[in-house]
C-alpha cells in the first residue's frame, strides 16, 4: 500500500504551481537500447516523445531516473521511439510506483 505525506514540489526545469490537494506519483523509467545511461539523452528521447507520455500519462515530469506524474498508472506503458536513427523504448513499470 502506498502511504501518502505532505511535500513541496519544486522544480529546477520551469516553475510549478499546483494548487489544493493533489497526488504525485513516482515511477522508476527505463531506457531500452541505451548501452548505458546517459541522462541527457534520456531528456532527449523523453521530449522526442512528449506527446506520446502527455497523452497516455498527462502532465508529467522525467528527473534521473523518475518519471513524476499526476496520473496513477493502471498498468505498465512502454514507447516505442526512432531517435536519431536508433530504436529505443520507455517503459515504465508500474510496480516501481513510489
Amino acid at each position: 500500500m502506498v502511504q501518502s505525506q505532505q511535500i513541496k514540489v519544486m522544480s529546477n526545469q520551469y516553475r510549478l504551481k499546483l494548487g489544493g490537494n493533489m497526488l504525485v506519483y513516482q515511477y522508476k523509467i527505463e531506457i531500452l537500447g541505451m548501452e548505458m545511461w546517459d541522462a541527457n539523452l534520456v531528456q532527449q528521447i523523453c521530449r522526442f516523445k512528449r506527446k506520446a507520455l502527455e497523452t497516455a500519462l498527462g502532465f508529467n515530469v522525467v528527473s534521473g531516473y523518475q518519471i513524476y506524474t499526476l496520473q496513477e498508472l493502471e498498468e505498465n506503458v512502454d514507447f516505442p521511439a526512432l531517435f536519431r536513427g536508433a530504436k529505443y523504448t520507455i517503459v515504465i513499470d508500474k510496480s516501481t510506483q513510489c
